[in-house]
């Protein structure tokens, strides 16, 4: 199976560059209290809009990817 990055110019992918973290894109939770939900919604806005790209589908979100190059370390 072949992932690659979905970050607009990134062309990591899984297969080639194992050394990396490829993490989901959040998803929504729908069975909890408004709050949680409320918040999983906007977190899952916020990884899109970082994204940025207008063309992915929300019925494969689930299988999309982000490598760990986009992230910032907190140390």
């Amino acid at each position: 199976m072949v992932n690659f990055c979905e970050v607009l110019g990134c062309s990591n992918r899984f297969n080639r560059e194992k050394d990396k973290g490829y993490y989901r894109i959040p998803a929504i939770v729908s069975r909890s209290k408004p709050k949680k939900q409320a918040f999983s919604v906007e977190r899952r806005a916020t990884w899109l809009a970082r994204i940025r790209r207008e063309d992915l589908v929300d019925d494969a979100i689930e299988f999309y990817r982000v490598c760990g190059d986009h992230f910032t370390s907190g140390t």
